[in-house]
């Protein structure tokens, strides 16, 4: 097999070619209905976006805020509801992603809520490189691209992250995808050689949370 996967025709598909590119208008529309599919947004007065690189999310959200994770700590004011979308497993350290949690927790209202969206770099199409679009192929390819955290366990380390910085989970949503009969046996010259199975099935997570001691800046 080459060691470029793209040049390996039967390897499945990690996404449907139409989010496929660089179009921001199709990916805030498709994180807006996540958030729609989740929340009563018309009950948040004010809304924070937190995140690492623009989303375009504050497009569909009236009365929301853009801030990026490094500048949270620095917000004066405090939210109705706070966001995270794909944000906790790109943070360096699990020390690091429990100080932005509790960053975030203490800009929220006693009633107010977080919604966080979690994506594992154990997903299918954790490799953040689109361009390859190749299922897991990034478990066995060094592909670069955007730090993540390499997690065992994903949802024990999300529900570890919100107890440890005292967020109340609310909802928790695990999203899975079947793994392809492709994986049954390592794809041959592959450099990692790794097991592909009901470990690997979480794709993505979300959460709704509150705080569980108010405690406002």
């Amino acid at each position: 097999m080459a060691e470029n996967p793209e040049l390996h025709k039967d390897w499945p598909k990690a996404i449907h070619e139409r989010y496929l590119g660089d179009d921001p208008e199709l990916a805030s529309i498709g994180k807006w209905r996540m958030l729609s599919s989740s929340l009563k947004l018309k009950e948040y007065k004010s809304i924070l976006n937190v995140h690492l690189e623009p989303n375009g999310l504050s497009k569909w959200l009236e009365g929301c805020d853009d801030a990026h994770a490094s500048e949270v700590g620095r917000i004066s004011k405090a939210y109705d509801l706070v966001v995270l979308y794909d944000v906790i497993d790109h943070m360096p350290t699990e020390d690091d992603a429990k100080r932005l949690l509790a960053e975030c927790r203490r800009r929220i209202y006693p009633l107010g809520r977080m919604f966080a969206l979690c994506h594992p770099r154990i997903s299918r199409i954790g490799t953040h490189l689109f361009g390859v679009n190749k299922a897991y192929c990034h478990l066995f390819y060094d592909l670069g691209g955007i730090h993540a955290l390499h997690l065992d366990d994903p949802v024990g380390f999300y529900r570890r992250c919100f107890r440890d910085s005292r967020l109340k989970t609310l909802e928790e949503r695990l999203y899975t995808e079947y793994v392809e009969e492709f994986f049954s046996a390592p794809p041959e010259g592959a450099p990692r050689q790794p097991k592909i199975g009901p470990e690997h099935q979480t794709q993505f997570a979300t959460y709704i949370l509150e705080p569980s001691r108010p405690c406002l800046i």
